[in-house]
C-alpha cells in the first residue's frame, strides 16, 4: 500500500513543478512565392532549378536563381507566458480607406488613413519532461475568429496557420495572362521553449 502512494506522490510532484514553469512562446511570419513563370514552365515541361521556383520558360532556355531561406522570414517575436495561462498579441496594420465621390463627370478619388486590428490569443499545456506542448490557438482579424488545437515538440518551429494563393492552371498550348500571376502564401510558425 505504500508504494502506490509513493508513486502517486513523485508523479504529483513533477505536475505541479511543470504547471509553475515560465515558457517562451516565439512566433514569426514566413513569406513564399511562386513566379508566374514558374507555373507555367512547369506546365508545359520545362526545366525547374533552384530554391525560388525558378524555372526556363521555354524550351531550349534557362535561367536560374536562388534565394536563402532566411531572406522570406520575418522578425522573431516573442512572449512569456506560465503554463496553463493564456497570452495574447494584439497588432495593428495602417491601411489606407479610399472611395470615390461624385459623379461620372466629376468623380475625385478621397481617402484617408485608418488601422486594421488583428491578434492571437494561446494557451500552452505542457506536462513537462520530454512531452510534446499542446497549444490552444485563437486567430483574430477583421473577419472573425478562428480557433485550433495543436500538439507540437518543444523548441521546434511549426506552422499553425496559412494564407494565401492558389496555382491557377491554363491549357496547355494557350497564352493567357494568368501566366503572369505568381502565388504568394504566408505562414504563421510559433516554437514554445522552457524559460531558463
Amino acid at each position: 500500500m505504500i508504494r502506490p502512494l509513493l508513486v502517486m506522490g513523485l508523479l504529483g510532484g513533477g505536475v505541479a513543478q511543470a504547471a509553475d514553469d515560465m515558457l517562451r512562446i516565439e512566433w514569426r511570419w514566413v513569406e513564399s512565392s511562386i513566379p508566374g513563370a514558374a507555373l507555367s514552365g512547369l506546365r508545359d515541361g520545362a526545366t525547374v532549378w533552384g530554391t525560388a521556383g525558378s524555372v526556363s520558360p521555354k524550351t531550349g532556355g534557362t535561367s536560374v536563381s536562388t534565394r536563402t531561406p532566411q531572406d522570406n522570414v520575418g522578425p522573431v517575436q516573442e512572449l512569456r507566458v506560465l503554463n496553463g495561462h493564456e497570452a495574447s498579441q494584439q497588432f495593428e496594420t495602417p491601411t489606407l480607406v479610399q472611395w470615390v465621390e461624385g459623379d461620372r463627370q466629376h468623380a475625385r478619388l478621397k481617402g484617408r488613413p485608418g488601422t486594421r486590428a488583428n491578434g492571437f490569443a494561446v494557451t500552452p499545456q505542457w506536462p513537462g519532461g520530454s512531452a510534446a506542448v499542446k497549444l490552444s490557438i485563437k486567430l483574430q482579424d477583421a473577419g472573425g475568429e478562428l480557433t485550433t488545437t495543436v500538439s507540437q515538440a518543444m523548441g521546434e518551429w511549426h506552422t499553425v496557420l496559412r494564407s494565401g494563393g492558389q496555382a491557377k492552371a491554363t491549357e496547355r498550348g494557350s497564352v493567357s495572362t494568368r501566366e503572369a500571376e505568381g502565388v504568394s502564401n504566408r505562414e504563421l510558425q510559433l516554437r514554445v521553449s522552457l524559460e531558463p
